[in-house]
């Protein structure tokens, strides 16, 4: 029976898309049937290296040696004929996916590339292929090799070829091969680009569902042309982990952009957006309604006073009541923070958003701690039923204790029974009272926890009993994973020496909470079984007393 059910071809692709890659390469040497689902596993997705061993299987590499660009080594090889190619195709069409980023891996040469260009006998190397991810540094368009009319994700880094091929050249190149894109990803441009080319280039998509680019090329040009895709559902311009900073330098009217036209984005769901919170105003709230909306990203590197925000939060309130999920991020750099007298956010800055009760996802960051009580939190929850993901400022750029302490987990607890990820700042250093642990409340789904750059005293265990006892008497079966740290670009606060140490400091710390917390919320649980079997023993030892207690005492006839 096993034999016959192993030996369906659907049964069997299901059955080897678990295991790891040693486990397919043996199971591929089985038979003939084996070999065919697991190669197809091994080469459905290709990086760096495994696209040079697939290479392999075309014609043998010479040679490895310094690349002229001093990135990594290069592969060169001998030219394939074609014979290599029929021996090529049979692997070449399992490919699905080809994922490119030789950062640390051994890269392809442009001379191989010329070679694998020059002597295909199809224009489609990898016929199957339809997600394309090319993230190379050199300026040249390699890329294009593996682009035909299957392909529809591209994301490609382009950060290097304004003083090479140019963004019209590249537009167009991305028109005529892959006009069947859905997903396309464009990696920073240099800041003084022309981003005219891509307004042409997305009027020639159509397809386009999903658009992410850098944010010098958020104009109204490049806003005007995506607002008339009609399937355009997720936009993101947001600047990448290393270029946070420099964007802060901008001044904010430069980045203003018009107002959406009407009809514009009529299916959009997925906003992400990094400008000032005044352009962003203009964008959001004075042109068309974007009927779709149900999830915005925005990033504001400006300072901003606690009034304006709460005005903004207020409109987007109104203007966007069904949202399911808000995340804004308002930060800038420490020193400017400091000149400029930034100002903390406070509860009444974020009770507008408690008119959309739709909300899953509330992320706010800012430089400074959000004041907020127990009681704040609590009419946060009722007002905030659905919420699942709630992140309230777990790193501000400032190593001073907040008010808040770790005691009030048990009142988020409480008024936030779906939660599955909390974000909060907290002072940790200051020990849990007792009122804080007799608290009944406790986290029923909560997966994750983060706690940023919450101040931890040197000794650990009250945090690391308190935690244990709150995460062993919840419902999740697991313990929530418990993380800390910044994970800001380090140029925001690399001059804060204070927060610096404060920060590393704090995250030994918390690591050892982590490390730690599962094997005691363990303990705890097994510690809480026992004891309810005792309590099930000894009220059964009682029952069993007071019967035959009675029995003494009936008269003998």
């Amino acid at each position: 029976a096993s034999s016959r059910v192993l030996a369906i071809p659907e049964l069997l692709d299901l059955i080897f898309t678990y295991g790891d890659t040693d486990l397919h390469r043996h199971c591929a040497l089985v038979c003939r049937a084996w070999s065919n689902a697991a190669l197809n596993v091994l080469w459905r997705e290709v990086n760096t290296m495994t696209l040079l061993i697939i290479l392999r299987i075309l014609s043998p590499l010479e040679r490895i040696f310094p690349s002229p660009h001093g990135n990594s080594p290069t592969a060169e090889w001998n030219t394939p004929t074609a014979a290599d190619w029929s021996r090529f195709t049979p692997y070449a069409r399992r490919v699905r996916a080809l994922k490119y980023h030789p950062v640390r891996d051994t890269a392809v040469s442009s001379a191989l590339l010329n070679d694998l260009a020059r002597t295909r006998t199809s224009h489609r190397i990898f016929p199957n292929l339809h997600t394309l991810h090319w993230l190379s540094n050199e300026n040249c368009r390699s890329e294009e090799v593996f682009m035909h009319e299957g392909v529809q994700e591209l994301r490609v880094q382009l950060e290097r070829r304004w003083d090479g091929p140019g963004l019209a050249d590249f537009s167009t190149s991305v028109a005529e091969r892959t006009p069947m894109l859905t997903n396309l990803c464009i990696e920073p441009l240099s800041k003084d680009q022309d981003c005219q080319p891509l307004s042409t280039l997305f009027s020639l998509l159509q397809r386009l569902a999903f658009v992410s680019l850098p944010v010098n090329a958020l104009t109204s040009d490049v806003l005007a042309s995506l607002g008339t895709l009609p399937g355009l559902k997720n936009v993101q311009f947001i600047p990448s982990s290393d270029d946070y900073h420099p964007y802060a330098a901008y001044s904010p009217e430069a980045a203003r952009y018009a107002s959406p036209a009407p009809g514009s984005f009529p299916v959009l769901e997925d906003l992400s957006l990094c400008s000032s919170l005044n352009c962003m105003m203009h964008f959001l709230i004075d042109g068309t309604l974007l009927a779709k909306l149900s999830k915005l990203y925005l990033i504001c590197p400006y300072i901003e006073q606690p009034l304006d925000v709460r005005n903004f939060f207020a409109a987007i309130a109104e203007r966007y009541p069904h949202l399911l999920s808000l995340c804004v991020d308002i930060i800038a750099d420490v020193d400017e923070a400091l000149n400029k007298n930034c100002e903390p956010l406070t509860f009444d800055t974020l009770q507008p958003l408690l008119s959309i009760s739709s909300l899953e996802v509330l992320d706010v960051r800012h430089n400074l701690p959000i004041t907020l009580s127990e009681a704040e939190l609590a009419k946060m929850g009722a007002a905030l039923p659905a919420m699942r993901e709630l992140g309230l400022n777990c790193e501000p750029l400032t190593a001073e204790r907040p008010p808040t302490t770790i005691g009030t987990l048990p009142t988020v607890a409480e008024h936030f029974p779906r939660l599955e990820t909390l974000r909060l700042f907290v002072d940790a250093c200051t020990a849990p009272t007792t009122e804080d642990l007799a608290r009944p409340a406790r986290f029923k789904q909560l997966e994750t926890i983060e706690f940023g750059l919450s101040p931890i005293g040197e000794d650990i265990q009250p945090v690391q009993l308190f935690l244990s006892r709150l995460f062993a008497e919840g419902n999740s079966c697991t313990s929530p994973d418990v993380t800390a740290g910044l994970t800001w670009d380090s140029e925001l606060y690399t001059e804060d020496e204070e927060l610096v140490s404060a920060m590393n400091t704090f995250w030994r710390r918390w690591q050892d909470v982590r490390r730690s917390l599962p094997l005691l919320v363990q303990l705890r649980r097994d510690e809480m079984r026992q004891r309810s079997e005792l309590v099930r023993e000894v009220e059964d030892l009682r029952m069993r007393s007071e019967v035959l207690a009675a029995r003494a005492r009936i008269p003998r006839a």
